[in-house]
């Protein structure tokens, strides 16, 4: 369990664009599923999309009252009832886990379905997919690299620099592999 937590909270930190503060689904992986499978298990609807827009109905940045709304285009489902090139709306109030999105980006979205059929951000990792480095010269991201290495996870990155001893300097999870990895578990999943 020790495992488990340390292993989130140093991805966690590694993708740093979370729109919400995650919630882990810790019972979903005391019962054996990975961190992907919770995840994707949890939410209602999950998927690789482009955010077209982003807007708020607050008349300052200073303001909690008021909504934020975004406008996702489907680029690849992976759970919902969804499809490709579809448009999904999301409002989120803006005192509840929202934190703005920038549009014009790529994201793998993770969505709760609200009982008056409203989509809102997932009390998980929305993030903005972009390749994700270690730098094994830092200290922090040296101890992700290790946590990662004893969790296996870290097969997933790739050395994209070496110290002049030949050791990894740098490793990249690129964009392809984040999306080949949720592809495998949602496929997995049904």
């Amino acid at each position: 369990m020790i495992r488990y937590f340390i292993a989130t909270l140093l991805l966690l930190i590694a993708s740093n664009a979370n729109a919400c503060s995650p919630i882990v689904p810790w019972k979903l992986i005391e019962e054996g599923l990975t961190l992907e499978e919770a995840e994707i298990t949890s939410a209602d609807v999950v998927f690789h999309g482009f955010l077209m827009e982003s807007r708020t109905s607050a008349l300052s940045n200073d303001e909690m009252e008021g909504e934020r709304h975004y406008i996702f285009h489907v680029i690849e489902p992976f759970k919902g009832g969804i499809h490709a090139h579809q448009k999904i709306e999301v409002v989120q109030q803006r005192a509840y886990c929202s934190f703005p999105l920038k549009f014009d980006q790529e994201f793998l979205v993770y969505l709760e379905r609200e009982q008056d059929g409203r989509y809102r951000l997932a009390n998980m990792k929305t993030s903005r997919l972009r390749a994700r480095t270690l730098d094994l010269s830092v200290t922090d991201d040296k101890k992700a690299y290790e946590l990662l290495q004893s969790t296996g996870n870290i097969a997933a990155y790739e050395v994209s620099s070496t110290f002049d001893d030949g050791t990894p300097k740098s490793l990249t999870l690129t964009k392809e592999k984040q999306l080949e990895i949720i592809r495998a578990t949602a496929e997995r999943l049904r």
